[in-house]
């Protein structure tokens, strides 16, 4: 990379057809002198084997398994302009010394805090029942006592990543008691943070926040039984991935009054079926996978990705990679694609 001039060389593939996130990304890197190929869909990429063959970057929006990264044998990373990674095939991509740059930064982090605590405080104070009310004309009876003080409760965090962090941050301020559970022993955590087994999590917790990231081990964590052990009247908060939470087992529990309040950003199937039976549960506030969606980051993402895939042409390590335990293997793959 030449960085007197800005300009970097590579051939750089291009899966996707949203005009900011794809086509914006793809003008900026020919601006700065990078060979860029697009594609409208994955199978019209896998049909054509020179531009994967000549591939150095591929930027995708995901779904990218072993097989397209075995016809890309030029391949120093996969970049995506979003946060979640669950539809890539993340072990066949750190065995090959592939890394995965996607669109964790500040912005993201911060605006999905936001979006958690706002989810929270809506569930926590019934906003549901409320706006209803007021569209049905005005409550006949006053709607009183529903609502919830956080600084009375007991939060639960599923994940301890940089969304989860931010998350306890801005609950501190509340005064609410606050359990996590995390994969790995937490070396330090604030005062009035307590590290726990998700077991226990769940029986204490007056509210629980998914914000763990999806893969094999934690598809379903959020299953019967689990959800047998929570409290009757505890709100359930996803703002992280769908697939964490046995859909059909939930419904079952909200049904039955075993669960309390919801409010789901994100869902096993999206877009959300209009046949889902979650859109029937009363006690539900749900979006459209675009709570944490501000102007802020909408400006960076763009901007973002095209610093990720630069780096990977200049052989340098992605701004943000989702798959950190394979730096060692790709600083070989990089030491062979040199020579």
């Amino acid at each position: 990379m030449d960085s007197r001039a800005g300009r970097v060389s590579g051939s750089v593939v291009v899966l996707g057809k949203e005009r900011l996130l794809f086509g914006d990304v793809a003008k900026a890197l020919q601006h700065q002198g990078v060979s860029v190929r697009s594609f409208a869909d994955l199978g019209a990429l896998v049909a054509d084997s020179a531009a994967l063959g000549q591939a150095d970057v591929l930027y995708v929006p995901g779904g990218i398994g072993a097989a397209v990264l075995d016809a890309a044998p030029r391949l120093r990373g996969v970049v995506t302009p979003y946060n979640g990674i669950d539809s890539f095939d993340r072990g066949a991509a750190s065995a090959r010394g592939i890394l995965i740059g996607n669109g964790q930064f500040t912005e993201t982090t911060e605006s999905m805090a936001d979006a958690t605590v706002m989810l929270l405080l809506a569930a926590a104070y019934d906003l549901r029942t409320s706006m209803q009310g007021l569209a049905d004309g005005w409550p006949q009876q006053p709607i009183a006592g529903r609502g919830r003080l956080l600084r009375a409760m007991t939060v639960g965090i599923v994940g301890h990543g940089r969304i989860a962090q931010a998350v306890v941050g801005r609950l501190r301020g509340f005064g609410c008691e606050l359990l996590v559970h995390a994969r790995r022993p937490l070396a330090e955590l604030p005062a009035g943070v307590t590290q726990v087994p998700l077991a226990e999590l769940a029986t204490r917790a007056d509210a629980i926040l998914l914000l763990a990231s999806l893969n094999a081990d934690s598809r379903h964590l959020v299953n019967a039984e689990l959800l047998a052990r929570m409290k009757p009247e505890v709100i359930l908060v996803n703002t992280s991935r769908g697939g964490l939470v046995d859909e059909q087992a939930l419904v079952a529990a909200v049904r039955e009054r075993r669960i309390g309040r919801l409010a789901l950003d994100v869902f096993e199937q999206e877009p959300l079926p209009a046949d889902s039976p979650l859109r029937g549960l009363p006690a539900a506030i749900l979006t459209p996978h675009c709570a944490g969606h501000t102007r802020e980051t909408k400006s960076r993402m763009p901007q973002f990705a095209v610093g990720n895939v630069v780096a990977l042409l200049a052989g340098e390590p992605p701004l943000s990679i989702a798959n950190p335990e394979a730096l060692p293997a790709w600083r070989s793959r990089m030491e062979r694609l040199r020579a």
